[in-house]
């Protein structure tokens, strides 16, 4: 078996249930399955509290976004889901484009958005306005795929205009999943791999692309939960102080006490 994101680790699993990849430094779910998103495995509807709350969470990641856009025309989703990313778009692009292979969120995108039910496929965005550059985003999105690097190339490589990336995985090296370890909600048969904010630093070199910010995130919920973050205060005080140090402008405490979500934003 090879590492699903470098291809360069071969191992053995027999019973384990992770294996560390020594060249990438993802965390290997060797009991993963290959899911193909047309017929099975996609996201539920979300309900009215659960899209207010994603919402918000999409919010949170065009405050870090904007800080370095420039006046770009496109923004594409990749993975676009229910379709909240696409929503909170609309305050700051001209044309907004999403990718979904879920048919259920597909069909209840449709009607309101652009929207594709397939692969990004460079004839999409011949007659929209790009010349001031596109934005794209990759959320949760990586974690499902064999070969990354191989998803992300074939996104850009005919894109003859300047290119934003902002990517966000779940990381091994947070909070939430050295607490729950196996446990952990996001470590199930959907993710190939778990993230290291190394693995993204790989990525990024095989890819050629700049890297212009990265850090850490929780999902917005995480950040209104009152009770967990006084009881995180207590339980690691000097981490909690230290994050008041470490986090950035854009970012909340809680996104730098539990770290539970890597991003990085590229440049081509």
């Amino acid at each position: 078996m090879k590492c699903p994101i470098c291809l360069k680790f071969n191992y053995n699993y027999n019973d384990t249930i992770s294996i560390l990849c020594k060249f990438c430094k993802a965390l290997i779910n060797t009991k993963a399955n290959k899911y193909n998103y047309y017929n099975h495995g996609e996201q539920n509807l979300p309900d009215k509290n659960k899209r207010m709350m994603r919402l918000k969470n999409s919010q949170s990641r065009f405050d870090i976004i904007k800080n370095f856009c420039k006046g770009e025309d496109l923004f594409i989703d990749i993975g676009c889901g229910s379709g909240e990313m696409l929503e909170i778009a609309k305050k700051y692009f001209k044309n907004i484009i999403g990718y979904e292979h879920g048919k259920i969120l597909f069909n209840s995108l449709k009607l309101k958005y652009n929207v594709y039910n397939r692969n990004f496929n460079i004839k999409d965005i011949s007659n929209l306005n790009k010349e001031n550059g596109i934005v794209i985003s990759i959320c949760h999105v990586l974690e499902h795929n064999f070969n990354p690097v191989n998803l992300i190339y074939k996104i850009i490589n005919k894109i003859k205009y300047p290119v934003l990336i902002y990517i966000e995985v779940p990381l091994y090296t947070g909070y939430s999943f050295k607490k729950y370890q196996y446990n952990y909600k996001l470590w199930y048969d959907q993710h190939l791999a778990l993230y290291n904010m190394k693995t993204l630093e790989f990525i990024s070199k095989k890819l050629k692309l700049k890297i212009i910010d990265s850090g850490f995130r929780v999902f917005y919920s995480d950040n209104i939960n009152k009770k967990e973050i006084i009881k995180l205060l207590f339980a690691n005080t000097c981490e909690f102080i230290k994050s008041l140090f470490e986090k950035k402008t854009h970012s909340n405490i809680m996104d730098y006490v539990k770290k539970d979500y890597g991003y990085i934003l590229l440049k081509n």
